[in-house]
């Protein structure tokens, strides 16, 4: 297949808003064009990596707009003017996003000649390889796979950017930036159509690679074909990354009980690490081979292999006494583990005892690590042993499996703990409110709730799904602050309707320097927000309310004083010269990377304060003082205490369940979000 048809079908999906009309315009499309390419492995990997861009967790490119410029102005010998209206691409408000802007670029220079004829989706799959493998993040695989190429990754973009048109360069660029837009098809009926068993297979392994080889079955004649297998032959292979489950979250201890249905349920401490799929093979001779995957499904053994002689040691490797015979994956949350202490310590730690692709990043203002500390591998599940797929087995016997398999070694390899809770009990919102106020008071991230009786993945519709809750999830119980919306910023992926889909929160600042002259305004940006941590509701009232008194950061004369601690993040593209202040919960707080300033984790907007300066935001002193209390508070103090907590949790449980009213809520939050702005209207905010 031609990209180009591709392309005109994401043009088309790209300008229609129904729903019915989309799925009319898929399914023709796939019963027509796209038929000749799924008859192939190559094929069907090449459109299946296009469609979905977010399942190749391999590829990662390590390009944005600036650079992606850069190569564009080579591809096409882009004059001075030119060139410098794409990379000013986001200085003005209204224009088109960068992908369309390099679109103009193309047409503006006239027809492409093909000389080379235009590109296929095979072609676009190699370059897209080849510019993943001179990322140090994408997988190893992808990585020696063009280790002996002639010309360099960036040179095979230009070469075929020079083959394409306007429109097939917009798309491009897309792809390689990783958003289509809102362009985002529904997979389980695309899936249906590029091959019956694609779906089954990408619920068992993470990466589209590795599914599309294994629903190809080689025929005598030596040609490959796509063959149907009953979803019974689906098992785990060692060495593929095994697709995680989805995660429930429970919006109260009702809803928690809601969503669990009236079962035995295995309740364990969510602990705030880092995920770890680990793969075990044995090999003759005493060696052993070990992949350790991360949450994103990328290999990331080079990176944590201060693990390996932990796994060696808890899974008596090499000893009479080892239970595995072949191999197993075991999965685990990586922790940092303070001997003096006897804890585990903050999420953030872990940053200085893990390189990425060789380096230490995030870590520019941390303490060395300490002597005492050292990372723990916490285990809670067992997917596969020898030739067992334990992954369809009860939760219950992959808990025996994983007991009887591993040694704990305190401090470095530990099984989580659990207790059991049986939801059709009439005490059961006691005992769940018991153990949440447990685990708030031992300063814990949350629960996890587990059926007992359910499978890791379930190859039909009777899956269930763990649940997760924690205290920021129940409304009023998170930690939460007022700061100011400073600044915006606009990401495609969540559609060209409005000005900014990213807004920046921050405290206002009196630490800067003429923070005392009361003509000047200092602030600290501290968070960004994006859907769905803010409603399309007060994002839209944002909008409104900022495009009446923006500056572009080309305005520096007379922009507010701003500094940021998000240093790894684009700065907004507008500033907002009346901010409005808004109410953000958070999980708890975590030290921002490069930085000794904490945060709120997973910050979201819950309210918008109309009626309020920007000087009745937290300051930075004050943020500071309230992630000092959520963090280090005494767990035997008024603020922090079980009883405290069981008795907060009680009264939550006594209310009417809020998850019952979110319709009702959404309603009210829309109409509070239209009397806002016509208060600010009657003031003269907006014009």
């Amino acid at each position: 297949m031609y990209f180009k048809a591709l392309c005109d079908f994401w043009q088309t999906i790209a300008g229609q808003n129904d729903e019915h009309q989309r799925e009319r315009t898929i399914r023709t499309w796939f019963q027509g064009a796209a038929g000749d390419d799924l008859n192939t492995g190559s094929g069907l990997l090449a459109l299946t990596s296009c469609l979905f861009p977010h399942r190749r967790r391999d590829r990662v490119y390590g390009l944005r707009e600036k650079s992606l410029a850069d190569i564009a102005i080579r591809a096409w010998s882009v004059g001075h003017s030119r060139a410098r209206h794409l990379h000013e691409w986001q200085s003005s408000h209204g224009a088109p996003d960068f992908a369309a802007t390099v679109r103009t670029l193309v047409e503006e220079g006239g027809e492409v000649a093909h000389v080379h004829g235009p590109p296929t989706l095979e072609e676009i799959n190699h370059v897209l390889d080849h510019l993943a493998s001179g990322c140090p993040f994408s997988s190893p695989k992808i990585r020696a796979s063009f280790q002996h190429e002639n010309h360099s990754p960036r040179q095979g973009v230009i070469d075929m950017l020079q083959r394409m048109s306007g429109l097939e360069a917009e798309w491009m660029c897309r792809l390689i930036l990783g958003n289509l837009g809102q362009v985002q098809l529904p997979e389980e009926l695309v899936m249906n159509f590029l091959h019956p068993a694609l779906g089954t297979a990408l619920q068992v392994h993470d990466g589209l690679v590795n599914a599309v080889a294994l629903i190809m079955t080689p025929q005598g004649d030596g040609e490959s074909s796509m063959q149907y297998q009953h979803m019974s032959k689906w098992r785990p292979q060692l060495g593929m990354a095994i697709h995680r489950p989805t995660f429930e979250k429970a919006r109260s201890i009702q809803h928690c009980r809601q969503l669990l249905g009236r079962q035995l349920v295995y309740v364990e401490r969510k602990y705030d690490g880092e995920y770890c799929q680990i793969h075990v093979r044995l090999l003759p001779a005493g060696e052993t081979d070990i992949k350790i995957f991360s949450k994103s499904g990328r290999d990331s053994t080079a990176d944590r292999h201060a693990l390996i002689p932990t796994i060696h040691q808890c899974l008596n490797i090499g000893k009479q006494d080892c239970q595995v015979n072949i191999g197993c994956v075991l999965i685990g949350e990586m922790v940092v583990w303070n001997d003096a202490q006897q804890d585990i310590m903050p999420f953030y730690n872990i940053r200085r005892y893990i390189l990425r692709t060789g380096r230490r990043l995030g870590c520019g203002r941390d303490s060395p690590p300490l002597p005492g500390e050292h990372l723990m591998i916490v285990l809670f599940d067992c997917l596969l042993l020898d030739n067992v797929d334990c992954m369809f087995e009860p939760y219950v016997q992959r808990r025996k499996r994983l007991a009887h398999i591993v040694r704990p070694v305190p401090g470095h390899a530990v099984i989580s703990e659990y207790t059991t809770i049986d939801v059709s009990s009439n005490n059961a919102a006691s005992q769940i409110t018991h153990r949440l106020a447990h685990a708030i008071s031992h300063q814990w991230e949350g629960l996890m709730f587990k059926p007992s009786q359910a499978p890791y993945v379930a190859l039909d519709d009777r899956q269930q799904h763990p649940v997760k809750l924690r205290k920021d999830m129940i409304p009023g119980l998170g930690d939460s602050a007022d700061l100011v919306v400073i600044g915006g910023a606009h990401d495609m992926k969540y559609g060209a309707s409005e000005w900014w889909t990213t807004f920046y929160l921050a405290c206002v600042d009196l630490t800067a320097e003429g923070a005392d002259d009361t003509t000047l305004h200092s602030f600290r940006i501290v968070a960004a927000v994006s859907r769905p941590a803010i409603t399309a509701t007060d994002m839209r009232f944002l909008n409104r309310h900022g495009k009446a008194h923006y500056l572009t950061p080309f305005d520096v004369a007379a922009a507010p004083h701003i500094e940021t601690e998000l240093t790894g993040q684009p700065p907004p593209t507008a500033i907002f010269m009346r901010p409005l202040v808004v109410e953000v919960v958070g999980a708890g707080f975590d030290r921002l990377p490069n930085s000794r300033f904490e945060s709120l984790r997973f910050p979201r907007v819950v309210k918008i304060h109309s009626d309020r300066s920007f000087r009745d935001a937290v300051t930075s002193e004050q943020y500071r003082h309230m992630a000092e209390r959520s963090q280090h508070g005494d767990i035997n103090g008024d603020g922090t205490s079980f009883q405290h907590w069981l008795s907060r949790l009680t009264e939550c449980v006594n209310r009417p369940d809020t998850s019952r009213s979110a319709s009702r809520t959404a309603s009210g939050s829309a109409k509070s979000s239209r009397k806002r702005y016509r208060e600010i209207e009657e003031v003269g905010g907006v014009k």
